[in-house]
C-alpha cells in the first residue's frame, strides 16, 4: 500500500491506499480546503495531518456521500501548516487546496 501525490499544481492530487503516514509534502502550505472522491465503500476512512501529527483533517465514507464525495473547505479561510501527512486512505482521490 501507497500513496502517489502530485503537488505540481493546484490542487495537489493525491492517490492510492495506505494505513500509515506518508508525506505529502514537508514545505509550508496554506490550505484552503479538501475534497475526498472516489471512495469504494461504506466506511472507508481518510486521516490527514501536518508533520508533527495535528489532525487537519478526519473523514468516514457513508453510502449516502458514496458517489458524491466531501469537500470541506476551512471555515475561516487559508489555514497554514508545516507539511501534509496522509495517515489513513482506503480508498478514492484527495485534492488538497492550496494558496
Amino acid at each position: 500500500m501507497s500513496i502517489s501525490a502530485d503537488i505540481s499544481s493546484n490542487p495537489f492530487k493525491i492517490t492510492g491506499t495506505t494505513s500509515s503516514s506518508e508525506v505529502v509534502t514537508t514545505a509550508r502550505v496554506r490550505i484552503q480546503g479538501f475534497l475526498w472522491v472516489g471512495a469504494t465503500t461504506n466506511g472507508h476512512l481518510l486521516s490527514i495531518t501536518d508533520v508533527a501529527g495535528n489532525q487537519l483533517w478526519k473523514a468516514q465514507m457513508v453510502t449516502r456521500i458514496l458517489n458524491e464525495g466531501i469537500f470541506i473547505p476551512f471555515p475561516l479561510g487559508l489555514r497554514s501548516v508545516d507539511g501534509i501527512h496522509i495517515n489513513d486512505m482506503d480508498s478514492g482521490e484527495v485534492y488538497i487546496y492550496v494558496a
